[in-house]
């Protein structure tokens, strides 16, 4: 089950951002500035696209998106999509000052700087709907929640107010009346 956002998975991301968004950069060096020509002859056509896919900058291109490929795979094992890809969002930022910088693309900061802000805040609200990081069970038990509880419960003397002892066969679960999970003995 993937869950919300970390700072190791929050670092895993960036660290997904940076090498695809090199990677942008070393295919458009590859490519140049020349145009791929348009063809009517599909074999010609494929043949112009194949053309600067194996320039030494391209092939390095390629490579990073493979290694941004299988970093993105860990995040996904342990982000949310809806979290994860909308922070993936945040390559706008890197391509527009790479391409500035490195490819020497004329940026119209005004715009640019705007618009990226723009992108920002709507990250961050998405980033605002994460999820808290769910707590794992010391013993490694499955959880049981209020909902599944309810209908079992029976108030007992505990050492803090409105705790519930739960009893049927051989389950067994104490739990605080807020709607966080508990460690339950066995799955209902």
């Amino acid at each position: 089950m993937t869950k919300g956002l970390t700072l190791s998975s929050f670092g895993m991301i960036w660290l997904t951002l940076i090498v695809l968004s090199f990677g942008q950069v070393l295919i458009k060096m590859g490519l140049g500035s020349e145009k791929i020509p348009v063809s009517k002859n599909p074999i010609r056509m494929v043949g112009n696209i194949l053309k600067p896919v194996f320039r030494a900058k391209t092939l390095a291109g390629f490579s990073l998106y493979v290694i941004g490929t299988f970093i993105w795979l860990m995040v996904l094992s342990r982000v949310s999509l809806s979290i994860a890809f909308p922070l993936f969002s945040m390559s706008y930022f890197l391509v527009v000052i790479l391409s500035a910088t490195i490819l020497h693309e004329h940026v119209e900061w005004r715009f640019a700087i705007t618009g990226l802000a723009l992108i920002s805040i709507g990250v961050t609200f998405i980033g605002m709907s994460s999820p808290a990081k769910e707590r794992k069970a010391e013993s490694g038990k499955p959880k049981a929640h209020i909902a599944c509880l309810a209908r079992h419960a029976e108030p007992v003397e505990a050492s803090q107010p409105n705790e519930w002892k739960v009893e049927s066969g051989r389950r067994k679960a104490r739990m605080a009346s807020h709607a966080e999970p508990v460690e339950a003995s066995e799955p209902h």
